[in-house]
């Protein structure tokens, strides 16, 4: 006789990453000439893996796993039948079976397995009409979720419209753009949420960067690596050119406007 035993507590994965589903015996006897099967108890087709007659037996096996699942060759024969699954994805997140047979006895564990969904990734490109463009982007979706950006009290920012894309294994990439004008907004949230399956997850980006008006023109600094700016001939009604400023991340910069007045006499003062 023996005992099949899980997890304590559910299996938290993040969405395009590999997880192991933990399952063995007690005692830690060989299950290498044992039926090992992996199934869904609540779908219609159960089927994840099937190891019978020391053979992998998978030609039932529900389509969306097919070649992302392994068990541990070399770990049978030490009780250890856990599951390997690969690329996980958002409809993987549920309850697992994990059943075992001799020619005498049988035994079943249940995995209960938690998709997180991968982390928003923001990042910075550069200034963008008078103000500070920024993309988030969020990788491995199986189903389209949503991205919303927010502001630091939790309210819905307007953003450009939501681009998805496919990568190589044929899973959803989504991006959405926004414009950050508003000189009093310092922080703000790229939120990516999957409603049919409740996962949410978010990452905020902190503005530091500072605001000063020149001529009427409102330039917003904030982590620019490369600024253009463009200065008034003295003078005159236009634009005589531009001006480049290079600063590192995080950085601010003030720009003198008396100076500025004069594409000679550029002088801009880094703190």
């Amino acid at each position: 006789m023996f005992q099949v035993f899980g997890p304590a507590h559910p299996v938290v994965a993040d969405v395009a990453e590999d997880v192991v589903l933990p399952c063995y015996l007690n005692p830690n006897i060989s299950a290498e000439d044992m039926r090992v099967e992996w199934f869904r108890p609540d779908s219609t087709d159960r089927l994840v893996h099937l190891y019978q007659e020391q053979e992998i037996r998978n030609e039932d096996q529900i389509p969306s796993y097919r070649g992302r699942t392994a068990l541990f060759p070399e770990e049978l024969k030490k009780g250890n039948t856990s599951l390997r699954l690969a690329g996980v994805r958002a409809s993987d997140e549920g309850r697992y079976k994990c059943f075992i047979q001799s020619l005498q006895w049988y035994d079943d564990a249940s995995v209960k397995v938690e998709v997180r969904g991968t982390e928003p990734l923001i990042s910075m490109e550069g200034h963008r009409e008078w103000g500070i463009g920024l993309l988030c982007e969020s990788k491995g979706w199986d189903l389209q979720p949503e991205l919303i950006w927010l502001d630091s009290e939790g309210h819905s920012l307007p953003a450009g419209p939501t681009e998805t894309h496919r990568d190589s294994m044929d899973l959803l990439i989504v991006r959405r753009r926004i414009i950050i004008q508003d000189r009093d907004t310092k922080r703000v949230t790229c939120r990516v949420q999957l409603q049919q399956r409740s996962l949410e997850k978010e990452t905020e980006f902190h503005i530091t960067g500072y605001v000063r008006t020149i001529d009427n023109c409102e330039v917003i600094l904030c982590g620019i690596k490369e600024v253009s700016l463009a200065v008034p001939s003295s003078g005159s009604q236009g634009w005589s050119g531009s001006v480049w400023m290079r600063v590192s991340f995080g950085r601010r910069i003030e720009v003198d406007p008396v100076a500025t007045l004069s594409p000679a006499s550029n002088k801009f003062a880094l703190l």
